[in-house]
């Protein structure tokens, strides 16, 4: 008696069934994460989520976890800009899912660098190129900011355009308090004024 052999042909499954969905916004493909890298997914029966694993919400922004990376200085830095060891070195451990993860230490003053390597902000060109690469490695999985040497409105707006969440100015407010209010002005827009300062410019002390 012949003994038949069938051989049952194997169907790949489709490939949406298998295939990664791409990240929005990004010039090379890499997933998307949903949710973010980091998020607790689950406890075994009858264990507590471990607060280290809880979202943390400071008013509108909800991190994944508590667990953030404090800034490392790297030393690596050529004339005050960040290279590509830079990216690397934080893409590697943000993709990796820190709550939030820190730039290291950063230079306002050449003369105050601790090292020659060390990362500055003395000119508007160094921190938001570096910013907008970040941002394109770990988009989707958090805020993303340029600090330093945003002097003028018109480049903060300009960041935010290309993407970034928000940018960060803290020497130019030293010099200028009302760097809200001037920005403001140059983008052509009318802000609130706190009321303590505001009736100086609009109300009962401005002059008829």
């Amino acid at each position: 008696m012949a003994v038949e052999n069938t051989i049952s042909a194997q169907v790949a499954p489709p490939a949406s069934a298998i295939d990664n969905v791409a990240a929005n916004g990004v010039s090379y493909y890499t997933p998307a994460q949903e949710p973010a890298s980091g998020t607790a997914r689950g406890m075994k029966t009858g264990v507590d989520l471990p607060k280290l694993f809880t979202p943390l919400t400071v008013r509108c922004l909800t991190f994944q976890n508590r667990l953030f990376l404090a800034p490392l200085c790297q030393y690596s830095a050529k004339d005050g800009y960040a290279t590509d060891w830079h990216l690397t070195h934080l893409g590697g451990i943000i993709q990796r899912g820190p709550g939030l993860s820190l730039m290291e230490s950063t230079a306002v003053q050449k003369e105050g660098r601790i090292t020659p390597q060390a990362i500055g902000l003395w000119e508007d060109g160094y921190q938001a190129p570096f910013a907008l690469e970040i941002l394109e490695a770990v988009r989707g999985k958090m805020v993303v900011s340029a600090v330093g040497g945003i002097s003028t409105g018109k480049l903060a707006e300009d960041l935010l355009q290309k993407g970034l969440d928000v940018v960060m100015c803290g020497r130019w407010f030293q010099k200028n308090p009302g760097l809200v209010y001037a920005y403001a002005d140059e983008l052509g827009l009318d802000v609130k004024m706190a009321n303590q300062i505001g009736w100086g410019f609009g109300g009962r002390g401005r002059k008829k």
